[in-house]
């Protein structure tokens, strides 16, 4: 399959999560502040945020952790650099406030981009009779973090995303995320994109689904 770029992705955000994960800036941020900025960015990340995706189909001839899956789907996703410059300058500007709930914010929405892309994936993969495992993110104990410079190089051609890699294997723009599925006849055609319990980060995420 060629790889495929999407950017039609709808702007949603799960408020209820973002003010929960807000609520962990309690010295920062007090109660009474923390719908008045999130109205206050509300526009502004609408304006700056430029939702993208890059995946691609294909066999698993590359190296990965585990070879049991007949297809491996890489994906990139991104928020765009935009809004991570406005974040910057907010901090930058000393006014911290701002910068926190920008930020949260868009983390959320980059979730979100993530869950409209997997539904993408799953029109295509579900018309080959494949069935996805979750998701697996370059880090986390079943792949290492170097494997986001695999799929970067893979599906990032000419840097159309605006997006580089650093030596220590880290993306340059805060709001973008790689990750892989395996995809494979044997594994039974489902929508669990994500399992937050098995996720080592889970202690400290704030957005984890059983918070919300």
């Amino acid at each position: 399959m060629r790889i495929e770029i999407v950017k039609n992705f709808k702007f949603k955000l799960n408020r209820n999560q973002i003010i929960k994960a807000l609520r962990s800036y309690g010295e920062i941020l007090n109660e009474n502040e923390l719908t008045l900025f999130y109205n206050s960015m509300l526009p502004i990340l609408y304006q700056l945020v430029q939702p993208a995706a890059i995946f691609d189909i294909c066999t698993n001839e590359i190296p990965t952790y585990d070879d049991k899956y007949q297809y491996i789907v890489p994906c990139i996703i991104t928020a765009g650099t935009t809004v991570d410059k406005k974040i910057e300058n907010y901090f930058s500007d000393n006014r911290p406030k701002e910068g926190l709930v920008l930020d949260a914010m868009c983390t959320s929405y980059l979730f979100e981009i993530s869950s409209q892309l997997f539904n993408c994936i799953y029109e295509n993969t579900s018309k080959m009779n494949l069935g996805l495992s979750c998701r697996i993110s370059p880090g986390d104990d079943k792949l290492p973090l170097k494997y986001q410079k695999n799929i970067l190089d893979r599906l990032n051609i000419d840097n159309i995303l605006d997006l580089n890699i650093t030596e220590n294997y880290m993306l340059t723009s805060m709001h973008s995320m790689t990750y892989i599925y395996g995809a494979d006849k044997n594994i039974k055609l489902n929508k669990f994109d994500h399992n937050c319990a098995n996720c080592k980060n889970k202690e400290f995420c704030n957005m984890r689904k059983d918070l919300v």
